[in-house]
C-alpha cells in the first residue's frame, strides 16, 4: 500500500512515458494440507496467498487476497480500455483504507460503487 499511495503522487506526470500493469504474488504450495489450502489456496495448492499477519482482530485468507486480485487484474483491464486507468489507483486506495481487516465481494462492490463503475462491468 506504501507502494501506492507514493506512486500515486507521480503517475501524472509520467502516464506518456510508462506502461503500468499490476502484478500480483502467489505462492505453490501442492504439499499442503488439504485444510491449509482451502483456506490460503486455489487450484489444488498451484496459486496461495497465506495471510500470515492474520489475528484474532483480522480475519482474511489466502483465498480472499486471491480473490481481490483478480477483481482489481479484472477493473485494471477494463478500465485501461476505457482510457480511465486513474479510478483504478483510487479503487485500490478505497478498498486498502476502507477494507483492510475484512475484504470481501462486498467490500469491492462499495469501491466501485465509491469510483461511479458499475462492478458487473469489470468481471
Amino acid at each position: 500500500m506504501d507502494f501506492i499511495k507514493e506512486f500515486d503522487k507521480y503517475r501524472h506526470e509520467l502516464k506518456d512515458r510508462i506502461d503500468f500493469e499490476p502484478r500480483y504474488v502467489t505462492w505453490a504450495c501442492d504439499f499442503c494440507s488439504d485444510d491449509y489450502k482451502a483456506e490460503e489456496c486455489f487450484g489444488n495448492g498451484k496459486y496461495c496467498a497465506p495471510n500470515h499477519e492474520r489475528s484474532s482482530y483480522s480475519n482474511i485468507y489466502g483465498r480472499d487476497i486471491i480473490s481481490e486480485d483478480l477483481r482489481q487484474h479484472c477493473l485494471h483491464e477494463s478500465l485501461k480500455a476505457k482510457g480511465q486507468e486513474a479510478l483504478w489507483w483510487d479503487y485500490v486506495k478505497y478498498v486498502h483504507q476502507e477494507c483492510f481487516d475484512f475484504i470481501s465481494g462486498q467490500c469491492s462492490r462499495m469501491g466501485h460503487k465509491k469510483i461511479n463503475i458499475k462492478y458487473e462491468d469489470t468481471l
